[in-house]
């Protein structure tokens, strides 16, 4: 009886092992991306919040990236310094806030707040892979910052882009990855399928997401769309057939679309059609990880077809 006893404890335990590795592996398969760092202490963008991310062992930090007058890469979400949130000693002294035109000193010279949270300043992206290179099972998920809207390109009624070209964005990101053998912990995003045509062309080992909320309508005048840009995000509409055409040309890794779009019941039906149904049919291993999720409830619609969620609360997911 004693023997039959142990044997019977050692399958439960044999059992409870299984069911929790199965368990680990499925909570470690849906990626929760840290949107801005997500932090609720932090500034969005602020190197404290992307470490602080790391830390709680998510999948990846999120953030944005733009290039300095000297080639370096900064972590910020506006091409424009907001003067809102951001101050400098030195901002009287600028002659502009355009971030392509201020030197790295001249950026990170300035601190900025967001939602309240602390005072934290602008950092380097090198700093960024510096201080993460700790973390292996981890990444950092990078959006190269470039147009997606037909009336940017402009600032302060000058003739002068808000962005370098392209191919400058990502030969000096390429040298900066390089020099921190840092491909393998990235994942490179953007809403310019060109951008990320280019960076596959760079390095074999890049990992592509593909940002997606559709186009303007194309009766709907520029003009229009720059007088009332306030409410131009109405605008947006996506397509999802030629977004997957673009996914199956091009091999990006990632389709990342807005949340309020894919759970609309204006779209709901052709994303399911047209993304998730096409990727099931056609057996492609592409990732689906929409953006900005806040509300847990939203992403539940799609139950587990969906591999992930960008989202400023990663802690509704780590309940």
């Amino acid at each position: 009886m004693l023997t039959l006893l142990t044997e019977t404890e050692k399958g439960m335990k044999l059992l409870l092992f299984i069911f929790l590795i199965l368990t680990q592996q499925n909570t470690l398969a849906f990626e929760i991306h840290a949107h801005r760092g997500g932090s609720s202490k932090y500034s969005e963008n602020s190197l404290k919040a992307i470490i602080e991310a790391l830390d709680k062992g998510l999948f990846a930090a999120e953030l944005d990236l733009h290039l300095t007058k000297d080639n370096h890469f900064v972590v910020t979400h506006d091409p424009v310094i907001n003067v809102k949130k951001c101050e400098s000693p030195i901002q009287n002294q600028l002659e502009s806030l355009v971030i392509r035109e201020l030197l790295l000193e001249e950026v990170t010279s300035f601190i900025c707040q967001t939602k309240g949270l602390t005072l934290e300043p602008i950092t380097s992206f090198e700093q960024v892979l510096i201080q993460s290179k700790k973390y292996k099972n981890q990444k950092l998920n990078i959006e190269i910052k470039y147009y997606r809207d037909p009336t940017e390109g402009l600032h302060n009624n000058k003739n002068d882009p808000l962005y370098p070209s392209r191919q400058h964005l990502v030969k000096n990101l390429h040298t900066l990855l390089t020099k921190y053998q840092a491909y393998k912990r990235v994942i490179i995003q953007s809403f310019s399928k060109e951008i990320l045509v280019l960076v596959k062309a760079q390095s074999h080992e890049a990992v592509t997401s593909f940002l997606y909320s559709g186009t303007y309508l194309k009766f709907v005048p520029k003009l229009i769309l720059k007088k009332y840009s306030k409410t131009k995000k109405l605008l947006w509409f996506p397509n999802y057939k030629e977004a997957f055409k673009i996914m199956v040309n091009e091999d990006f890794d990632y389709f990342s679309p807005k949340i309020s779009q894919i759970t609309s019941l204006l779209f709901r039906h052709k994303f399911r059609k047209h993304i998730l149904n096409a990727r099931l049919k056609n057996n492609l291993d592409f990732k689906i990880i929409p953006w900005t999720v806040n509300n847990k409830k939203k992403s539940d619609i799609y139950a587990q077809e969906l591999d992930g969620v960008i989202t400023d609360y990663p802690e509704l997911w780590m309940e």
